[in-house]
């Protein structure tokens, strides 16, 4: 499926893609490290290109994205739950089951987003209570793995939240909370 699908993404999301592997593979290539940093390159073209092409390719209705991004939110909070249990790895910052804090961080972001995505998709109190306890942990495991770029990014995220519902409601709880 993944060799003779079509793939309709966004041109402006195409472009930014290639800019940031590009950009990435350049520095990976003038850096002391190579070998580490060309890994990092691989993960974060894994998280931000291959998983949104995947979840494109495979997610043909609406309960299929749903299982996918549940899938990824679950393994998530495994991670955060297995991290907890075994403690910080060094400098108090966590890493969960990633090889290393930053990348439990990134894993968190990526999980808060699709926690974002996934709490209006349901009706019912139960079903929201969740989607937050899973909000919770995803924002709690980037706290944990002392990312500060990435605690950034989900105060922007959250700040962006009036903005994309387009809700009153939600603007006065956003800047109750800031």
């Amino acid at each position: 499926t993944l060799l003779v699908s079509r793939y309709r993404l966004p041109i402006v999301y195409q472009i930014g893609l290639m800019v940031l592997v590009l950009a990435s593979i350049v520095s990976s290539v003038t850096t002391s490290s190579f070998i580490r940093s060309f890994f990092d390159v691989l993960q974060l073209s894994f998280v931000v290109a291959i998983l949104p092409i995947v979840f494109a390719t495979f997610a043909r209705s609406e309960r299929t994205i749903n299982l996918l991004a549940w899938s990824y939110v679950a393994g998530h909070c495994a991670s955060v739950l297995y991290g907890v249990a075994h403690g910080p790895v060094y400098g108090n910052r966590y890493q969960g089951l990633t090889h290393h804090p930053n990348a439990f961080s990134e894993v968190g972001l990526m999980s808060f987003a699709l926690c974002l995505y996934l709490f209006n998709r349901r009706p019912g109190r139960l079903y929201r209570l969740v989607v937050l306890g899973a909000i919770a942990l995803s924002v709690a495991s980037v706290l944990m793995s002392g990312s500060r770029a990435a605690t950034v990014v989900v105060a922007v995220l959250i700040m962006m939240i009036p903005v994309v519902e387009r809700s009153a409601v939600s603007a006065f709880l956003v800047s109750a909370l800031g």
